[in-house]
C-alpha cells in the first residue's frame, strides 16, 4: 500500500463514512501531511485525541473535511474510534 493513497477504501464506502468527532465527510490524506504525521510519530511527538502518545505505527489514513483530525489506518484497517483520532491543526 502506498502512503497517502486510501484507494484501498472503495470510494462509495468512504463517501458513507463520517468523522466520529465532527461528523464531517472524510477524504484522503495528502502525501505531505501523511509524511509529517509519520515523522512526528517516529519521533514520539504525536499525541491522539485522548492525550496519549501514538506508539502504534500507521501506514495510511483519512482526514475530515476541515482537516482537523487524522484517522489512522493500521495494517489496512481504518480506525474511527474518537479517542484514536489525531489532531492535526498543529502540523501546519
Amino acid at each position: 500500500m502506498e502512503h497517502g493513497n486510501s484507494k484501498c477504501i472503495d470510494p462509495w464506502v468512504l463517501a458513507l463514512l463520517r468523522c466520529p468527532l465532527t461528523h464531517e465527510e472524510l477524504r484522503d490524506v495528502s502525501p505531505t501531511t501523511l509524511e509529517k504525521l509519520i515523522s512526528r510519530q517516529s519521533a514520539g511527538d504525536l499525541v491522539n485525541h485522548q492525550g496519549f502518545v501514538c506508539q502504534e505505527a500507521f501506514d495510511n489514513g483519512v482526514i475530515n473535511e476541515s482537516a482537523t483530525f487524522f484517522h489512522p489506518m493500521r495494517h489496512g484497517v481504518l480506525t474511527l474510534m474518537p479517542g484514536e483520532a489525531i489532531p492535526i491543526t498543529k502540523l501546519r
